[in-house]
């Protein structure tokens, strides 16, 4: 009796509030819109502009490379080939799925459902192995009387389990701190509607284009009349195929129209509408699922950053900002970060592209070997090198006085004068130098002891002479030639003795830190402060030589 008063209650309540949200999330159901249509994530999909939004969100996403990266001092970064989290974005979160995959069915479970789920996978001992994603539609997360969190989840013909939040990462979207709310739930009347269009379109189309009506008789007709003639009309009159067929109507019959033709219900304006609407929902360019009514060959461009500005980024921002809150280690967060590369996404047309190539190139910011990498083409040989201006000096060097009596200037004076003009390419030069040196030197120390580290470190500045080569040979040789030097002295001379010099006093200084803490302390000392001191040092060596150059 009690279950069928309860059973008898719950039918009661539901007929006579079809359309409350809260009442249909609470018996698992989906409620009824003003439209009359159930909008579930799964109907909603049944919409071409919800599939066409969701595909475009998941797929840009999925296409984004994402990565585990180490920020580097004083600046920059570089990927984490030997962190754990990098195998795992690499070749997949777990045995079945590539990242492509599931980060497609995060976005996915995100944009309709509002809540992603993935179970942690961690051995007794050692770094994170896998991430399995979770049914948001089976998952259940609560608080106890104490405020913690956790998951209860019910797979279909399976044992209840409840998980830790610590077992759980947890993508939300819209949340209210416990549990997000998806763009569809929000959104379920927009979304009912186009479903509503759509029905009316293939109903209309199912009884051959022509609105509903009514047969009228002054006579009385038979049950078995009435089943001839119901009979009589689906066979010759219903569908697409009996389309405009011309009705025979006997025994006085007359044909009266009652619906509303399309026409009369603007049937195509709504459908456009409702594109639009659902586009605007998701923040998706119309373009981009297939709305050009309002796109030019001018704005595309302009619409498709917008597109990645104002819709990636946040998206990429929420799925980044939780990995490095559940995956990385509160050490860990100080050196590393997780993010996705925008690079190829920006790139921009083939002019926009060669313009920037041409901006990077005039100002040594890139060799043309770094360009070719970005349009995705192999090195060459010489192809390393770093070309700048000789015109361009700090913005922050004193001006000259013209009333100064040249004159008066030491015979060594104008020589200084030059080899200083020269100051900002040094600094570019040794930036590039010490950064490399300390990335290398980093990643030796890396898990090495003091003994492995010394022949690691020892090997690591033979390596780095080629590259102190190829960013001072050009500076030097430069300023040769600006002071008119003597040919007795050459370019190459200086750039062995300058590398000579500083690989010896880096080698002391790390032999001198004589453990492996004092080696970090060191690296951490050649921050922005130990560059400037390097730069002093060498340009005032510079320009000693070029005095020397002109004696």
């Amino acid at each position: 009796m009690l279950l069928e008063r309860a059973l008898e209650k719950r039918a009661t309540v539901l007929i006579a509030n079809p359309r409350d949200p809260v009442l249909a999330n609470w018996w698992g159901l989906a409620a009824l819109t003003e439209a009359g249509i159930s909008v579930t994530p799964e109907t909603a999909l049944q919409l071409n502009a919800v599939m066409a939004c969701v595909r475009i969100l998941t797929e840009s996403l999925a296409s984004l490379p994402l990565n585990v990266y180490r920020r580097l001092n004083p600046r920059g970064k570089e990927e984490a080939s030997n962190h754990p989290l990098w195998k795992l974005f690499q070749y997949g979160p777990n045995d079945e799925q590539t990242t492509f995959d599931w980060v497609e069915m995060m976005v996915g479970h995100l944009a309709l459902r509002g809540n992603a789920y993935n179970k942690l996978l961690y051995p007794l001992a050692g770094p994170l192995a896998g991430m399995i994603p979770l049914n948001p539609a089976l998952m259940r997360p609560f608080r106890d009387s104490k405020g913690q969190v956790w998951y209860e989840y019910q797979p279909n013909n399976g044992e209840r389990l409840v998980y830790g939040a610590e077992e759980i990462m947890h993508f939300t979207i819209f949340s209210d701190g416990l549990k997000g709310r998806s763009v569809i739930e929000y959104n379920r009347e927009a979304v009912g509607l186009g479903l509503a269009a759509e029905q009316f379109g293939a109903r209309l189309f199912q009884n051959g284009a022509t609105p509903g009506g009514v047969l009228q008789t002054d006579n009385v007709l038979s049950d078995k009349a009435r089943e001839n003639l119901k009979a009589s009309l689906k066979e010759r009159h219903e569908g697409s195929q009996n389309a405009h067929r011309t009705m025979v109507l006997e025994q006085g019959m007359k044909w009266q129209q009652v619906g509303i033709n399309p026409d009369d219900a603007q049937f195509l304006e709504t459908r456009k509408f409702q594109t639009a609407e659902i586009a605007r929902m998701f923040r998706v360019p119309p373009h981009l699922i297939g709305d050009l009514e309002r796109s030019t060959n001018n704005n595309i461009e302009q619409q498709s950053l917008d597109f990645v500005v104002n819709t990636l980024t946040p998206w990429t921002t929420r799925l980044s900002q939780r990995m490095q809150k559940d995956l990385l280690t509160d050490t860990g967060k100080k050196s590393f970060f997780i993010g996705f590369d925008y690079s190829a996404r920006l790139q921009g047309d083939s002019a926009g592209r060669a313009a920037l190539g041409n901006a990077l190139f005039n100002t040594g910011a890139a060799s043309p070997n770094d360009i070719r990498d970005m349009e995705g083409m192999n090195p060459r040989e010489g192809g390393d090198r770093y070309f700048v201006p000789l015109n361009m000096v700090d913005a922050n060097a004193p001006t000259p006085d013209p009333s100064a009596d040249p004159a008066g200037d030491p015979p060594q004076e104008p020589v200084k004068k030059a080899a200083r003009a020269f100051e900002p390419l040094f600094r570019q030069a040794w930036d590039r130098i010490v950064t490399a040196e300390v990335r290398g030197l980093r990643r030796a120390l890396d898990g090495a002891t003091l003994e492995q580290f010394g022949k690691a470190a020892s090997k690591q500045l033979d390596e780095i002479k080629p590259l102190m080569r190829k960013h001072l040979t050009p500076v030097i040789e430069s300023l040769r030639r600006a002071i008119d030097a003597k040919d007795t002295l050459k370019t190459e001379d200086f750039v062995e003795g300058t590398i000579r010099q500083h690989v010896q006093e880096l080698a002391q200084e790390l032999s001198e830190a004589g453990t492996l803490e004092g080696v970090r302390k060191a690296l951490d000392g050649m921050d922005a402060a130990g560059v400037t001191d390097i730069i002093e040092t060498e340009t005032q060596r510079a320009v000693l030589w070029a005095a020397g150059a002109r004696a």
